[in-house]
């Protein structure tokens, strides 16, 4: 399990689950091995890492949890590898073992430890199901809005989300698709 904020190849090898809490988004929703984003509280957060023996977050913070809901930081055998650029965040780090480094060399260190043979299967491409309710509702909820503004948008359009409640419904209707292509 990834929590990627770095481009490199290994994108194109390892599933990842994504969070839209960074200050910029790399990894792109719409990949076939993207798994989906990882709620923010901690109770949820550990429960979605329980299929996992190993997170490695990289280029990001570890992890930010709001709202409160209780629960461990990490299930029972998940440990946790952070790689940052920036002390303040390996030193904030709930749980894991940091590293202070460059992400990019990092990356490209560890790709060269994952076999391009594995007997692992990729996991199967996340499918979401999106709805809308009919007759609309009035006013329009935040993600009949977004739905709105995903049919209308030019694909260069920039979106500035102030409205941390709603995310999960910006993510629904306005996926990101390539690097750095969102900004929060």
């Amino acid at each position: 399990m990834f929590c990627l904020a770095a481009e490199t190849t290994i994108q194109d090898r390892l599933p990842r689950i994504g969070t839209r809490t960074l200050s910029s988004t790399k990894v792109a929703e719409t990949h076939p091995l993207f798994q989906g984003m990882l709620p923010i509280a901690i109770g949820p957060l550990s429960n979605r890492l329980k299929a996992f023996d190993l997170a490695v977050v990289i280029g990001a913070p570890v992890f930010r949890y709001y709202p409160y809901i209780a629960g461990s930081a990490l299930p029972p055998g998940c440990d946790l590898l952070h790689v940052t650029t920036d002390p303040s965040d390996a030193a904030s780090a709930l749980v894991g073992d940091s590293l202070l480094g460059d992400a990019k060399l990092t990356l490209d260190a560890l790709l060269e430890l994952v076999d391009d043979g594995s007997s692992r299967a990729a996991p199967k491409p996340l499918h979401l199901t999106r709805s809308l309710p009919s007759p609309p509702n009035s006013p329009l909820t935040a993600s009949e809005v977004y739905a709105a503004l995903s049919e209308l948008r030019p694909e260069t359009a920039i979106v500035v989300q102030e409205s941390p409640s709603n995310v999960m419904d910006l993510a629904m209707w306005w996926p990101t698709v390539k690097p750095a292509s969102y900004l929060c």
